[in-house]
């Protein structure tokens, strides 16, 4: 069931612990979750629509027919301008679901019909658009009614690709064709638009149907564009959701697909099929993921015993809605196993466990108290303080404790936790709780040392010490207990402690009867859980595709299922739906000024995420706490890369891209770049007066990096970006440059958008090596002299480029490397470096190498790989052109850098054998009489080494190999006078080095 998207706001109003009463809510992301709609009538809708064995009562049955068309639907976005047909439909009485009604067939008469946020994904090999669906040949049909905003010429397109596809535009009521287009990306990618058609301010109906050749690599990406006339039109984009609804006649099936989609979420997070197997045997199928209970070998450690026996005993009571169900009864024997299972959990950690109490001091309480309402916790837990409160120091605020209980609330913690392993529980979550949902806040030990001892004041210590004594005798019999009442099935022990294998039987998914075990809510045999009846009709639509899933891996499906698990959509707004909810909205701060207004404060909105941001952006910040917002005080949680790793791909794969890919980006130039720069500058665009510059902030609001823009952002989105961002990002301060069609600033490249839009973005490619841009004082001179230790420079060299890097020693032997061509570019003696004249104007001034050339390379690679050099002449060609890239570089302890980058085989030296190679290269001033430097390069070989010979061409110069380690060196004499040498490497597997000397001239 790819790319449902109602199911999240599930998991935003309301959790378990909170659906018992109103049922599962549904948030209206038109007024942030201020109201939601109750969900009695998932039960019978399950059971309407799906004809399962499943039944609830008769008066549920009709009850929630009559609610159906309310209660289950959901309302547009508030997200600027609203659409015209939205308005419309509302103002009739009429609900809106947005999104597509799709239906996916394959694999015989399997089909499945259900809903999709749009007609978009990209699927590797052998993984499928849905669990239930056959990879090989399967065809996808989306249908969306699309509210035109505004009269004009649209047209609409696709990109294909391992299959083909048509995009036909129908007449509101889906009877007369305006337009069609077929798009073959079966053998290379297609790409093609209807034509434009003139549209009325009305509705019109969109078809998009895929067919995959094979099972291949398979994507779709489709797309819709206004014709540009003065101020009005939009440039080719993703159709957003917010003007889509589902048409009338695929709305319940739409729905009961959200529902079906909800229910295999929480078979997975409720720990259903730990102990139901699923249809392959195993708990964890396409389908359905297992969330792996916490560890319990440390339990003893971390709670107390009084209150862990009360937990075991019912957890329902001490926390409502608990994913832990209540498996014991009150008779005798459950108590005694009960007291058992304690003693073997704490006995073996009595000694060790800490007895320290909670600090007292009301500055350490505040302290706590402060952080825990502002680094996010409150997004899941709910605050435990009014805003007045929890920010005492600020004028203004409610002292009221807002109506939000958060989907994790606590439950009754009084008397569990020692503060001191609550603290280490925070900074390192994952050790005790591997199933990730408890994220790591990046929180230092004095943080998390305050909210720990914050919390335990909050949810009370124990009243009096502890009176549980260990009986070794008791923890065979606890350990028995363990495993006969199912507590194995679901928990491991964990930290090197044996494991317990568990003794408990159950069914498997598909044998299950209706209505009966986990199920029944009158049941005081089977475990049992605080469910709603739309949970327990959401479990039972989800059985039925948990069990006909097939092996093949649904990657879109599975990250559904984890941003749910994931509770995202707590902070993040994504596909209308989600985001923080009203009440709460006065605990996301800035921590230092910012006059950003939402945009400073709240996390970004994920929709077409992979589309906007670089997927090793997203890596990044998913699994290493990458940050472009430091001045936002909620921060982005790190739940681990068993975790978070798919979504990395997923998320680019639902907006059907791939990852790690972009369209071709703009050729840049030097001069290019030096009109980027100046665009960027106070005497242009003035982007520096609100975006941070590298280590220099702007002189007002403080928006995200500049030099970090290349490396987060994709090239096709920023393009889309600058010429509209109020399409973009409704509210956003980012001024509108080019909303006339033409630039605002005349003086450079003609004032053309597109023109100027590349020249910021070659600019922007420099990254961390892009020259300040005028209008930053730098407060450092231009004149550069090197001290005692070697001094790196990223500059605009007049040999190197705009990627040039100077590298000075105290010598006065220094060098430039190019880093765009990866290679070693000149040696000169005398002073270092000028940078006074560095990109002045517009550009061409370069930083002036303030020396004599003591050594010029050649023209093309230093370096090529080859089975023979063939007599063909060194290639002039250099960088991508044979493979080479650029990988950074470190400092020794004495500040001398090592340049690394990559190699491939260069194709016009000789055959077409493919190899490749990760370099490493050292240069350095010579140290002894007669030796003007050295160059010492590391060659680890990657692919094909049998056969295949290393080139070196060392310039005009007399030279000489030495120190040769794993490989052995021929001198050739090259044709243009240069000297090569034909190294002959170790074989696979294998490192070899070796120095290249160069004589004084």
């Amino acid at each position: 069931m790819n790319q449902g998207s109602l199911y999240h706001a599930a998991r935003v109003c309301g959790p378990v612990e909170h659906k018992v009463a109103a049922g599962l809510a549904w948030s209206s992301r038109s007024d942030r979750g201020e109201r939601c709609w109750t969900g009695a009538a998932w039960a019978v809708l399950c059971v309407s629509l799906l004809a399962t064995a499943w039944v609830v009562s008769g008066s549920r049955q009709q009850e929630a027919l009559v609610s159906l068309e309310s209660s289950l639907v959901e309302r547009p976005i508030a997200a600027g301008a609203q659409p015209a047909g939205a308005k419309a439909a509302e103002q009739a009485g009429e609900e809106v679901l947005r999104g597509w009604y799709a239906v996916y067939s394959g694999g015989g008469k399997v089909e499945v019909k259900t809903h999709a946020v749009s007609p978009s994904f990209a699927l590797p090999p052998g993984a499928t658009i849905d669990p239930q669906i056959a990879p090989a040949g399967f065809v996808a049909e989306y249908t969306t009614e699309i509210s035109i905003e505004a009269p004009g010429k649209y047209r609409f397109g696709a990109e294909a690709e391992g299959g083909s596809a048509t995009v036909t535009v129908f007449d509101a009521k889906g009877g007369a064709k305006l337009a069609s287009v077929n798009v073959d990306g079966s053998t290379k990618v297609g790409n093609s638009n209807t034509p434009y058609v003139t549209l009325p301010k009305s509705d019109v109906q969109v078809i998009v149907k895929y067919t995959r050749k094979g099972d291949g690599a398979a994507r779709l990406r489709t797309v819709w564009d206004q014709e540009k006339v003065r101020d009005q039109g939009f440039r080719s984009e993703a159709i957003p959701i917010t003007v889509t609804k589902v048409p009338k006649f695929g709305r319940v099936a739409a729905q009961a697909g959200v529902v079906a989609l909800h229910g295999r979420a929480l078979l997975g997070e409720l720990g259903c099929t730990s102990c139901h197997a699923s249809a392959n045997g195993t708990g964890s199928n396409s389908a359905v993921a297992v969330r792996q209970a916490p560890l319990l070998g440390e339990i003893g450690r971390r709670a107390r015993p009084e209150w862990l026996l009360r937990w075991i005993m019912n957890p329902q009571a001490v926390k409502p809605g608990s994913h832990m169900p209540d498996v014991m009864g009150e008779s005798p024997k459950d108590k005694a196993d009960a007291e058992a299972i304690v003693q073997y959990l704490v006995a073996p950690h009595l000694a060790s466990a800490s007895t320290e109490p909670a600090a007292k001091e009301q500055d350490v309480i505040e302290q706590g108290r402060y952080y825990f309402h502002s680094v996010g916790c409150v997004a899941c837990h709910g605050p435990l303080e009014a805003p007045a409160s929890a920010f005492m120091y600020e004028q203004g605020l409610s002292k009221k404790l807002p109506d939000y209980k958060g989907f994790a609330a606590y439950g009754d913690l009084a008397g569990k936790w020692r503060p001191a392993a609550l603290s280490e529980f925070l900074q390192d979550p994952s050790r005790v709780h591997p199933g990730g949902r408890m994220p790591n806040l990046n929180l230092s030990t004095a943080e998390a040392d305050l909210i720990a001892t914050y919390l335990v004041n909050m949810f009370g210590e124990a009243k009096e010490l502890s009176t549980f004594k260990a009986d070794i005798s008791k923890i065979e019999t606890g350990k028995a207990a363990f495993a006969a009442r199912g507590c194995a099935d679901c928990h491991q022990i964990g930290h090197n402690l044996p494991s317990v294998a568990s003794t408990l039987k159950a069914k498997k998914l598909a044998d299950l009867t209706a209505g009966k075990g986990c199920l029944d809510p009158t049941s005081t045999t089977a475990p049992r859980y605080t469910l709603s009846d739309a949970d327990r009709a959401a479990l039972a639509a989800g059985v039925v595709p948990a069990t006909k899933a097939l092996s093949a891996p649904a990657p879109l499906d599975a990250s559904h299922r984890q941003i749910e698990g994931l509770s995202c959509l707590a902070c993040h707004a994504k596909d209308n739906a989600g985001g923080p909810a009203r009440q709460i909205n006065a605990y996301f701060r800035t921590v230092s000024e910012t006059e950003l207004g939402d945009e400073g404060r709240l996390p970004p909105n994920l929709t077409g995420v992979g589309f906007k941001l670089t997927t090793s952006w997203l890596k990044t910040v998913l699994t290493q706490h990458g940050q472009a917002r430091p001045y936002m005080g909620v921060r982005m949680p790190q739940f681990g890369e068993a975790h978070v790793g798919p979504l990395v791909t997923s998320l680019a794969a639902e907006a059907g891209i791939w990852p790690n890919s972009d369209r071709t980006e703009p050729k840049p130039s030097d001069e290019i770049a030096a009109a980027g720069r100046k665009l960027v500058g106070d005497s242009a665009l003035n982007c520096i007066s609100c975006h941070v510059f590298g280590d220099y902030p702007p002189a007002g609001t403080p928006g995200p990096n500049i030099t970090a823009f290349s490396e987060r952002l994709r090239y096709d989105w920023w393009k889309g970006y600058i010429m509209d961002p109020h399409r973009f990002k409704s509210g956003t301060r980012m001024p509108n440059f080019y909303q006339t069609g033409t630039g605002a600033v005349k003086d450079v490249l003609g004032g053309d958008p597109d023109k100027q839009a590349d020249a910021m973005w070659a600019y922007f490619n420099l990254g961390d090596f892009a020259p300040v841009p005028t209008g930053i004082n730098t407060g450092k001179g231009l004149a550069l002299t090197v001290g005692e230790r070697p001094m790196v420079v990223r500059t605009f060299l007049k040999d190197a480029g705009s990627r040039g890097i100077a590298v000075g020693f105290p010598s006065g032997l220094h060098f430039a490397f190019d880093a765009g061509e990866a290679r070693l570019v000149d040696a000169w003696r005398g002073g270092f470096l000028d940078a006074s004249g560095a990109w002045a104007g517009r550009g061409g001034n370069v930083s002036d190498e303030k020396g004599t050339t003591e050594w010029k390379a050649p023209a093309g690679p230093a370096l090529i790989l080859d089975a023979s050099a063939g007599g063909l002449g060194w290639p002039k060609v250099t960088g991508s052109k044979v493979a080479g890239r650029f990988k950074g570089y470190t400092f020794d302890k004495d500040g001398v850098p090592t340049f690394r980058y990559a190699i491939g085989s260069a194709g016009p030296v000789g055959s077409s054998k493919l190899a490749s190679a990760e370099i490493e290269e050292r240069f350095e001033p010579g140290g002894q009489p007669g030796v003007l430097f050295r160059r010492t390069f590391v060659v680890d070989m990657a692919l094909n080494t049998n056969g295949v010979k290393l080139f070196v061409n060392a310039g005009k110069a007399k030279v000489s190999i030495a120190d040769q380690q794993n490989c052995k060196a021929i001198e050739r004499a090259g044709d243009d006078g240069s000297t090569w040498f034909e190294v002959e490497l170790a074989g696979i597997d294998g490192k070899s080095s070796f120095v290249v000397v160069y004589a004084r001239p």
